[in-house]
């Protein structure tokens, strides 16, 4: 638990130390692998993180955390088809999750299949309802759709949220449609900032300024 609260923190030198001190212990610990990989990510080294999350996951099955983790690192791998399978294998252990059911729309989204996409949001709407992620991929969908309006109005909905990396990207997707670059690069950075490791957010920036 000390260990978890200091990568929230981003405090990973004292939290490597602690994971040390628990594979000292003993070095198979699912839960210090665990913990290890959410540092690898942290620092994008992703390939390693999926290593040591292919492990914790093998042993500890029902640690959803692990699964969602893991569907964020194949994200900023661009590897939207292995989102999708890991997602839809996290839902044998964890049927009713929102959040990995959203992420599981959102990469069916990235592949441009749209009205599967829109399957498992209306999945997700009927386990939560008022989950604010729904609604941002929601947004995506509009967006390759140019429905721009029905964009503008998802966008509305989720204005009071400031600390959301992907959303910003979504801003900055819909003030590219809107013909607005320099917002949207500020969007794009802004989701940088949020998090240094998204690619999408990375791969947008160099696109635009190209």
């Amino acid at each position: 638990l000390l260990s978890y609260s200091q990568i929230k923190q981003k405090n990973y030198v004292e939290a490597e130390k602690n994971i040390s001190l628990m594979l000292n212990e003993n070095e198979q610990s699912p839960d210090a692998i665990f913990l290890r990989a959410n540092i690898k990510s942290a620092k994008g080294e992703f390939l390693n993180a999926l290593k040591d999350l292919d492990y914790a996951i093998a042993r500890k099955p029902k640690n959803a955390d692990a699964f969602i983790l893991g569907m964020y690192v194949l994200a900023n791998l661009n590897q939207w088809n292995k989102v999708e399978y890991a997602g839809i294998t996290a839902l044998k252990f964890h049927p009713e999750n929102v959040k990995i059911i959203v992420m599981i729309s959102n990469a069916i989204c990235q592949q441009g299949r749209y009205d599967e996409a829109e399957q498992w949001l209306a999945k997700a709407l009927s386990v939560q309802p008022t989950y604010y992620e729904i609604y941002k991929v929601r947004t995506r969908i509009c967006l390759a759709r140019n429905d721009i309006q029905e964009a503008y109005n998802m966008l509305s909905m989720l204005d009071d949220i400031k600390t959301d990396s992907d959303l910003y990207l979504v801003r900055a997707l819909y003030f590219t449609k809107i013909g607005d670059p320099t917002k949207a690069i500020q969007m794009a950075q802004q989701a940088l900032i949020l998090d240094t490791n998204n690619q999408e957010a990375k791969d947008f920036i160099n696109k635009i300024r190209i």
